[in-house]
């Protein structure tokens, strides 16, 4: 199976609230983690797929696959960029969760209402970095 099918079993699985960091497969958090790394890398021969389709399905409220023919309008590449960047440091702190380097109180966690908000609250309880 692709990981694009596999992300988008899992968004039908679990509907919208599946693409949260904290709800992601582990297969999947490194999948993104590996676009993330290769966009900052500059590498060509990773498009950031999983990315792009996941934030588009968070702030369409509903999951996208690459055969949807949905329409999101966005405020200019800012706000796109905002977005990519909100959830690339919601997948790195889920990822420094998972390996126990923090602990992030309950209430830091991101919800579908609150991720791309640039405002949003993080309490860590603990850093083991």
């Amino acid at each position: 199976m692709s990981v694009v099918n596999e992300l988008s079993k899992h968004c039908s699985d679990y509907g919208i609230e599946g693409l949260l960091p904290q709800n992601l497969t582990d297969f999947l958090l490194d999948k993104l983690l590996e676009e993330i790394m290769s966009m900052h890398e500059q590498d060509k021969k990773m498009a950031p797929t999983l990315l792009l389709l996941i934030v588009l399905s968070l702030k369409n409220g509903h999951c996208i696959t690459t055969e949807s023919n949905t329409s999101i309008k966005f405020k200019g590449e800012k706000e796109l960029m905002d977005s990519f960047a909100n959830y690339e440091l919601a997948i790195t702190l889920e990822v420094y969760r998972r390996d126990s380097k923090i602990q992030l109180s309950k209430d830091s966690l991101p919800t579908i209402e609150n991720i791309f908000d640039k405002n949003r609250n993080v309490t860590f309880t603990e850093i083991n970095l």
